[in-house]
């Protein structure tokens, strides 16, 4: 039998740490928050060293309470972007060119 087969019939020993199991992941938006919370509050930053996309760093903290007023191009419209966004939320759109031209009419 080899060593290994030898361990594994083995039960845990109590001074020895268990594995975390999957359930105990770190995840990546644990991982932002974590940082964000320790201060370290650039987007970019936060965005390297998670290996995430900026528009998810700012997601998560929008989600989370801690940040507001960051978007970009690839970030969700439910959150407003300016003063001017409840005027145009739901009023604008360009999926075809009738939608297009009401579209500049509300502009």
């Amino acid at each position: 039998m080899s060593k290994n087969a030898a361990r594994k019939n083995q039960p845990a020993r109590k001074d020895q740490p268990r594995a975390k199991s999957r359930s105990q992941k770190v995840t990546k938006k644990d991982q932002i928050i974590a940082l964000f919370l320790s201060g370290m509050n650039e987007i970019e930053d936060l965005a390297i060293i998670t290996g995430s996309r900026p528009s998810y760093v700012g997601s998560v903290l929008q989600e989370a309470g801690l940040m507001t007023g960051y978007f970009d191009l690839y970030t969700s419209s439910a959150h407003p972007m300016n003063v001017y966004s409840k005027f145009f939320a739901n009023k604008l759109g360009f999926k075809d060119e009738e939608t297009a031209h009401a579209s500049i009419e509300v502009i």
